[in-house]
């Protein structure tokens, strides 16, 4: 299959599963536009969650992109009807061939995401409305912000092509992702689900630009993964363990330590980690590029064993230094102490600076690590040193070699 129709493919696949696993954790569509219909009517002072924890920021993450996506696709259609469609320009051109060699795509793009938000939402609805009070201030400051946010983005298109209705889409996202901050408290909380959010759509969406075909090795790749999991989940439950087992982490905003050993808490993480992997490989992501980098190391299999065994090593030092330098700066700046958010932006700090090649990599390696780095994180809070250890260098190990597999189904291929 060649990368355009994979890329058209893709698209889709990704929308039905953000969807689908945000209606699955509770996501209310319904009551969501109905609030929606309310913030965009004047009623901003309604709009607020009853209480917090990531379970519920995961759920609003995915339900708004993917209002999000269904928007975009509606208003461009529209827009597209009535002024045509765009050229492609020059900026599109360069930016596909930086994309073939870009290493830094989540990095970059998140810090992209953050900046925007930062001036969008954080300045004109989290700062500037504490200076300027009442429902009228509001509105104001809504519509200002966004509408200079989403201007901007007219340079996107070519000089004959720019017009205030090719940027709607991107205003539409604006208020969207205006009612998110607004429903998160307005402050750094706030903050960071709109920049999580941001960010994922963009991913999944720049995630149509792929740099490889589908093909047989995929499939097997499929497979390896799938045996990993059935066989992790059969000897999980033989030992009396389920993965429900870790949903505390996830749904209180302080860790505290579960009852799991050292071997059940490696099969949790195993088998989490190659789920995910599966549901990257069903939504078509790309996968060799992720690979790439252990083409530079030698042929030598002992070679790239002990270079598993190093980044085990250098993940473990990441994660103390990543974990206590975040807690610092968000406890200190922003007097911020929810436990489970530091956790997790001290995992998306480590994910984002894994090197890939291209949109659809990154959106993969993003989806795989940050989970696993959380996790391995609230095992270093929760659990012995040792065991940390021997948890966080296992499931690494693990991943390397796994990764090296996949490497020679491809060269095999």
């Amino acid at each position: 299959m060649k990368k355009q129709q994979i890329g058209i493919l893709s698209l889709p696949i990704l929308l039905i599963f953000v969807g689908v696993v945000a209606y699955l954790l509770g996501f209310d569509y319904s009551a969501v536009l109905n609030e929606i219909k309310i913030f965009l009517t004047g009623g901003y002072r309604q709009i607020g969650l009853d209480g917090f924890n990531l379970l519920i920021m995961i759920t609003f993450v995915f339900g708004i992109v993917t209002l999000m996506i269904l928007s975009a696709i509606a208003s461009g259609i529209i827009v597209s009807a009535i002024k045509g469609k765009a050229k492609p320009t020059k900026i599109s051109e360069e930016f596909h061939k930086i994309l073939e060699k870009e290493t830094e795509v989540n990095k970059r793009f998140y810090d992209a995401a953050l900046i925007e938000e930062i001036f969008a939402r954080g300045i004109f609805l989290g700062i500037l409305t504490m200076v300027f009070t009442g429902t009228t201030a509001f509105y104001v400051l809504l519509l200002l912000g966004n509408g200079i946010w989403s201007f901007l983005h007219i340079y996107n298109f070519e000089e004959e092509d720019r017009a205030v209705l090719r940027v709607v889409p991107h205003f539409i996202f604006g208020l969207l992702i205006s009612y998110l901050f607004l429903a998160f408290g307005l402050g750094f909380l706030a903050l960071i689900v709109c920049t999580i959010t941001h960010y994922t759509y963009n991913m999944i969406v720049l995630s149509v630009l792929k740099l490889e075909r589908f093909s047989g090795k995929n499939i097997a790749s499929m497979l390896v993964n799938i045996a990993i999991i059935i066989i992790g989940y059969y000897i999980l439950t033989q030992r009396g363990v389920q993965l429900t087992a870790i949903t505390p982490w996830i749904t209180e905003n302080t860790i505290k330590p579960l009852s799991l050993g050292i071997l059940d808490m490696i099969l949790a993480i195993i088998v989490i980690r190659y789920s995910i992997e599966l549901v990257a490989d069903i939504c078509l992501l790309d996968k060799e590029v992720f690979l790439a980098r252990w083409e530079k190391v030698s042929d030598n299999a002992l070679t790239k064993l002990v270079l598993c065994w190093a980044i085990a090593i250098f993940s473990i030092l990441l994660i103390y230094f990543e974990y206590y330098v975040i807690k610092w700066i968000v406890g200190f700046v922003f007097k911020f102490t929810i436990q489970a958010v530091i956790i997790l932006l001290a995992a998306m700090s480590i994910t984002k600076s894994v090197e890939t090649i291209g949109f659809s990599s990154g959106f993969r390696a993003w989806l795989t690590g940050v989970p696993v780095n959380f996790l391995l994180i609230c095992v270093f809070i929760t659990m012995g040193k040792v065991d940390f250890i021997i948890i966080c260098t296992t499931v690494i190990f693990l991943s390397g070699v796994h990764d090296m597999i996949n490497l020679g189904m491809k060269s095999e291929s």
